[in-house]
């Protein structure tokens, strides 16, 4: 796990590459270097092919992409290790982007070999990045709206928009995808089938990418394992360690809290011989009330306080809490000090179902990429990738513990989506079946669309 690269210096020559937000927008040298590249990008296709459909996308892009810099970037500013202030450069984000590219670069060669002018992959992507982007997000933010509660606008619209630091549903970004795909299809007159043929090996290849990112980030996780051969574990205040701590699957130093009560305060179900919590004297059945001067009205805000603030404590010379307790019968008890060690426990060993979901999408892209060149009938290989890939998603989701299982049925989210998925695969090749053998577009039926993107 490794969710932050490096910082780029927000000061360069004397210059800031973003205004922070306590001084005002964002104007700086990241704004001025997008728009005079994307700006004199823009202007030669212009004066090359007119202001056409291409031009108009670029300048759509252009514009989101300064207004992101200008509203959302000054919010992005977090301070670097050595205590300058700096714009983070995010594994989750490098590794979206790289498989946003991986997936065109793929695209691209297949449409070469299929007939189609490269360009018009180049334009669908556009529809469909964006569109998949916005399905993602928004399918992320429906499953977490506690996440969002009681924030202003301006925090609500940066928290949307920052999509670098993970939040993002692969289904939802299936979803949306598609509705951008079936816009630009629809527009240029492109067949549906054959089109998706050509793209799917990059759906997959994307997505095998895409779950490193999820690695880096530290979403996306499995339950606790017991094989040590598989099993890995992430740091304290990681995703997973988090979630574990929620659930009473890990102590937070050395503390086993029971259900919520109806009261005010956390209690304490069990001590973990040994650890600190056992150390400070701690007992079952004792109720926190106040960490310092903070006060605690539950569970999630005991450990919330005691992993965030434990981390904060990693350069400090004093690494302890006051905890001011009640005992069982609600009498209030000498106050507790427990200490804070040094190397802070890591999470218990879980499933690493981003490596899965790497590999899965792995074979399926080598499977995609083979297949293509042996299809019968144009949709046959989306059809197949429709069919297999959301069963690989239901199975996966059965080790996955960062989702609720009771949406349906006791199906989570993405199962009920895969469910669905795999029905619309299977419909589709019935219908796929009653068509005959050899209905496969050739370069000939791709010519209308290359000279549209070639301005003839």
């Amino acid at each position: 796990m490794r969710q932050t690269l490096f910082y780029i210096p927000n000061e360069i020559f004397g210059l800031p590459l973003v205004k922070p937000e306590t001084t005002g927008w964002g104007f700086g040298l990241l704004l001025a270097f997008v728009a005079i590249l994307g700006g004199g990008y823009l202007l030669a296709r212009i004066r090359r092919d007119g202001f056409d459909g291409e031009a108009r996308n670029s300048l759509i892009v252009l514009l989101v992409v300064c207004a992101g810099i200008i509203v959302v970037a000054p919010r992005l500013l977090d301070e670097a290790p050595d205590g300058s202030l700096g714009l983070p450069v995010r594994g989750y984000g490098v590794m979206l982007l790289g498989a946003v590219l991986t997936g065109v670069l793929v695209a691209t060669r297949r449409a070469k070999q299929a007939g189609l002018h490269p360009d018009v992959i180049l334009s669908a992507g556009f529809w469909i990045f964006i569109f998949g982007i916005a399905g993602a997000r928004l399918l992320y933010i429906v499953r977490h709206l506690d996440q969002f509660e009681g924030k202003s606008f301006s925090e609500i619209l940066s928290g949307t928009l920052n999509v670098t630091q993970g939040g993002l549903v692969v289904y939802g970004g299936l979803i949306g995808g598609t509705v951008g795909f079936l816009i630009f299809a629809v527009k240029n007159k492109i067949k549906l089938l054959p089109f998706a043929d050509l793209i799917a090996a990059s759906l997959v290849i994307g997505q095998a990418i895409g779950r490193l990112g999820c690695l880096m980030n530290g979403c996306c996780f499995g339950g606790v394992c017991d094989l040590p051969y598989a099993a890995v574990t992430f740091p304290w205040g990681s995703p997973p360690h988090s979630h574990q701590l929620r659930v009473s699957d890990a102590d937070v130093l050395g503390i086993l809290l029971e259900g919520e009560s109806k009261t005010m305060g956390a209690t304490i179900r069990e001590v973990t011989p040994g650890s600190p919590a056992d150390v400070a004297g701690l007992q079952p059945g004792e109720t926190v009330r106040k960490v310092n001067k903070t006060p605690i009205h539950s569970n999630d805000e005991l450990v919330g306080k005691l992993v965030i603030d434990a981390q904060q404590m990693a350069s400090d010379d004093i690494r302890e809490f006051q905890l001011f307790m009640t005992d069982s019968s609600g009498n209030p008890i000498a106050p507790r000090t427990l200490a804070v060690p040094k190397e802070l426990p890591r999470s218990l060993p879980v499933h690493p179902t981003q490596i899965y979901g790497f590999v899965n999408g792995l074979l399926f892209f080598i499977f995609a990429w083979f297949l293509f060149p042996f299809r019968r009938r144009d949709g046959e290989v989306f059809a197949t990738l429709l069919l297999l890939f959301p069963l690989t998603r239901f199975l996966m989701e059965m080790i996955r513990t960062d989702e609720p299982q009771n949406f349906f049925i006791g199906m989570t989210i993405s199962q009920t989506i895969s469910l669905a998925l795999s029905l619309g695969g299977c419909s589709l090749w019935v219908w796929l079946l009653k068509q005959p053998k050899g209905k496969i577009a050739g370069p000939e039926v791709w010519e209308p669309v290359n000279k549209r993107f070639v301005g003839e």
